[in-house]
């Protein structure tokens, strides 16, 4: 797969903060508001190569200045999130991160003592992005799944602008269908769909490799690996 790669921060794995949408501009569902031990932890995220890579934060800071610390496979450093003069003045900030190939990285998001800004997303890009980029580079991505591989929820956010309704169809390596439904209108032309893996129903119960196919008016339209683990 190619990048770039958004986590929204309420997908994450998170102690000791509060996902909130009571501030407008976030993206997603929500944003993070951390306690002063909180953190926010981003597993599972994808790298096509073992290099240093863009990590594009977008958070929005009321007051002043914040520092906490980001660790990245186990590499901490601190970060400062500066104030963006209103809590729903959101901002792009650039870090670099060294990360592993495939599947094998941790970012973690911890508050150290006092609380962080409002986290709202990350965007993993490639060496070259530059910030003010970030909105026309999310503007051209159409699918993307997050977490995948997953252990019990993963979700399917797509951007649709043509006719037609938009459903999903998932299937195990034998060609059995496991998973249909329609996707959600979330806004504009941004759709959502949330599969549930653990295991209930019809949903698949054991680890492997799925495919989810994406089909407008029952044409098929994009087909994603999906790797489920237990």
């Amino acid at each position: 797969p190619g990048g770039p790669y958004v986590l929204q921060a309420e997908d994450g794995k998170y102690e000791d903060v509060w996902v909130e949408s009571n501030h407008l501009g976030f993206h997603g569902t929500g944003f993070v508001n951390f306690d002063a031990s909180g953190h926010v932890e981003f597993q599972y995220v994808y790298s096509r190569f073992s290099d240093w890579y863009n990590m594009v934060i977008r958070y929005a800071l009321g007051n002043t200045s914040r520092t906490g610390e980001i660790n990245v496979n186990g590499s901490a450093f601190d970060y400062t999130m500066e104030s963006t003069s209103g809590w729903t003045d959101y901002v792009y900030d650039t870090v670099k991160v060294n990360l592993n190939a495939d599947f094998d990285n941790t970012i973690r998001f911890q508050a150290t003592g006092s609380d962080f800004g409002n986290l709202d997303e990350i965007i993993i890009a490639d060496r070259t992005t530059k910030p003010e980029a970030v909105e026309d580079i999310l503007a051209e991505q159409s699918l993307f799944f997050y977490p995948n591989p997953f252990s019990s929820m993963t979700r399917i956010d797509m951007k649709y602008t043509g006719a037609g309704e938009p459903m999903i169809r998932i299937f195990n390596v034998f060609g059995q269908q496991v998973e249909a439904g329609r996707f959600e209108n979330i806004g504009g032309d941004r759709f959502r769909y949330q599969w549930d893996g653990t295991g209930e129903g019809n949903y698949p119960a054991c680890s492997g490799i799925y495919f989810a196919t994406i089909y407008v008016d029952d044409t098929a339209w994009r087909t994603v690996k999906v790797i489920f683990r237990r």
